[in-house]
């Protein structure tokens, strides 16, 4: 039996919000109203396929760029064929209970390296 689990990056902005220091460097104020997006990072999709029968975890990922409409049918049918044809991760030997934590750590792991990828800009 095969088990698939979905999970998604929440949408993130990283915004430039102008702020005045103290000659230690601490925020003493922080100007409202005035921050702008300067960045819009991209939706992340990641499928998790567990197989009982071989107790086999596989992972596969979809990114949608931000200037693209997020859609979930199609975040998950990327990630999924991404998972069972040529999986980003694969865990093996997987103890009974520790499946849902197992499927959990890993999905945010590669959550969090694709938006680690999108993060660095330069102003």
């Amino acid at each position: 039996m095969k088990t698939v689990k979905f999970y998604y990056s929440k949408p993130v902005h990283i915004r430039l919000i102008p702020v005045m220091t103290d000659s230690q460097g601490e925020v003493s104020f922080v100007m409202p109203n005035t921050s702008r997006i300067v960045k819009t990072l991209p939706r992340i999709t990641v499928a998790s396929i567990y197989n009982a029968k071989e107790n086999i975890m596989s992972f596969g990922v979809a990114v949608c760029s931000p200037k693209d409409t997020f859609k979930k049918s199609v975040g998950r049918k990327l990630a999924e064929d991404r998972a069972r044809i040529n999986p980003n991760i694969k865990i093996t030997n997987i103890k009974k209970g520790c499946i849902r934590r197992v499927s959990k750590r890993y999905a945010n792991q590669l959550i969090a390296e694709f938006l680690e990828k999108d993060v660095h800009f330069d102003l």
